[in-house]
């Protein structure tokens, strides 16, 4: 956690924390945006060490990216998506992947994986679903004001922002013009679509 009126800005898909205060050793109210896997895994970590934790989840369930038919619209999974590094490797400490887990998880079974996660460890009992945030200001006295679209709303002593970073394509301005159809990975899902066309994909990610 951060003290001290410190707030961290990061964009590559690690939870955030803007933390106002430097008892860190008293049970705090925290909020935490997006109930995808490094939401759960932040929430299920804060309510261990003891503090009241919201989780704030713009859909109607858990597994942000992994979830691949999320109602919020923010997952970018694809039909044959698999995650790319070891399940041995990407399990957690205390949760391990079941023994017939494949050395490459499929979006499918990662989802399965965080979902689990979530109902052991009570995580999902703290979730308020269909409730967007849609504003976080510094609070007068300390802590944060949330404003959501539904449950949730009201002032905390620390957020953490966990929303990912994949959800918003950046769309490269290219020269000249293109009269086929031209598509962001994001929006790929599935490859039948493409059977039988001349396809250029740009980008090795």
């Amino acid at each position: 956690m951060m003290s001290e009126q410190a707030a961290a800005g990061r964009s590559d898909g690690v939870a955030q924390v803007l933390w106002m205060g430097s008892n860190q050793g008293v049970s705090r109210r925290i909020a935490v945006i997006g109930a995808g896997a490094s939401g759960i895994i932040t929430a299920k970590t804060l309510l261990q060490a003891g503090h009241d934790v919201t989780v704030l989840e713009a859909g109607s369930v858990i597994g942000g990216m992994w979830n691949y038919d999320n109602d919020n619209g923010m997952s970018v999974a694809y039909r044959n998506l698999h995650i790319n590094t070891d399940t041995y490797i990407t399990q957690l400490p205390d949760y391990p992947f079941p023994a017939e887990a494949p050395p490459y998880a499929h979006h499918s079974e990662m989802f399965a994986y965080i979902k689990g996660y979530a109902e052991l460890f009570g995580v999902v009992d703290h979730v308020r679903f269909r409730s967007a945030v849609t504003r976080v200001t510094p609070a007068t006295g300390g802590g944060w004001h949330v404003e959501t679209s539904g449950e949730g709303s009201g002032h905390y002593d620390a957020v953490v922002v966990a929303t990912g970073h994949l959800h918003k394509p950046r769309q490269p301005r290219l020269p000249g013009t293109f009269e086929g159809v031209y598509l962001h990975s994001a929006d790929y899902r599935e490859p039948e679509p493409f059977a039988n066309t001349r396809t250029c994909i740009i980008g090795l990610g």
